[in-house]
């Protein structure tokens, strides 16, 4: 929660109707970042991949148990709703990436857009859906340096995180897709936006979310780091494996 945030004990007529949008791009894409701004909002609380590990990736379901994938998603959200009721009076969201959305591919009943369909647009379909998408070549180098990825397998994850962009770009009402640059150089009006998306207003605190605790100490800065925006080029063989992603969008 940001620095001086409180809870307060304002009712709902419904548990956690207050849990209203999901943060999710690529790891290494940005969304700490965004959410680290977005909690700094004085009406906002975000959750930074809450219920994930256990649920989502389904830590903590058995794998053999009928309807894995409804299990999973099922119990990720009752989390999602149970950590929202801490916070009444205050918007909630969580953040994902999306490997942790393909790791729900990996219960075998349905892949790719049929994962983005039950997903997004059947257990999340009163939800708000922001997407952040960053350049695939910062994205994969970055994921590279900071996992241990290979390139091979740093470029499959970015290109499914395209996928999942195409996806709510065609086949969902409720999302608002924005770059990782643009929110890098010119934060402010990438904030605004998000804020009319979301219905509150835009407040200057937001900015100052880039030292949100809540992060990484890793991800901590003192204001917007432009550096991470500097092109960087990759193996040509992995270039050849995301270029159509790059083109389509528009990084080439």
């Amino acid at each position: 929660m940001a620095s001086g945030k409180v809870m307060n004990n304002k009712p709902h007529l419904l548990r956690g109707e207050n849990f209203r949008f999901l943060i999710v791009g690529a790891g290494r894409g940005g969304t700490s970042l965004l959410a680290g701004l977005l909690d700094y909002h004085p009406h906002i609380v975000v959750g930074f991949e809450h219920g994930t590990r256990k649920y989502l990736r389904g830590k903590e379901i058995q794998h053999n148990a009928p309807d894995i994938f409804h299990q999973r998603v099922t119990a990720f959200l009752e989390a999602c709703i149970k950590e929202a009721s801490r916070f009444p009076g205050f918007i909630w969201g969580n953040k994902i990436t999306t490997e942790q959305v393909y790791s729900l591919e990996k219960t075998g009943q349905y892949i790719s857009n049929d994962v983005f369909d039950r997903f997004f647009n059947h257990y999340l379909k009163n939800k708000k859906i922001i997407f952040i998408l960053r350049d695939g070549r910062n994205c994969i180098h970055s994921k590279v340096q900071r996992t241990g990825n290979s390139f091979t397998k740093a470029a499959h994850l970015w290109h499914y995180s395209v996928e999942c962009y195409r996806f709510l770009k065609s086949h969902n009402n409720n999302n608002f897709c924005i770059r990782f640059e643009d929110l890098i150089n010119v934060p402010e009006k990438v904030l605004r936006d998000i804020c009319t998306f979301l219905g509150v207003p835009f407040t200057e605190e937001m900015l100052k979310g880039t030292k949100n605790p809540k992060m990484r100490t890793e991800y901590l800065h003192e204001t917007f780091d432009r550096s991470k925006t500097k092109h960087i080029d990759l193996p040509e063989e992995i270039l050849e494996i995301i270029q159509e992603d790059l083109k389509y969008c528009d990084y080439l």
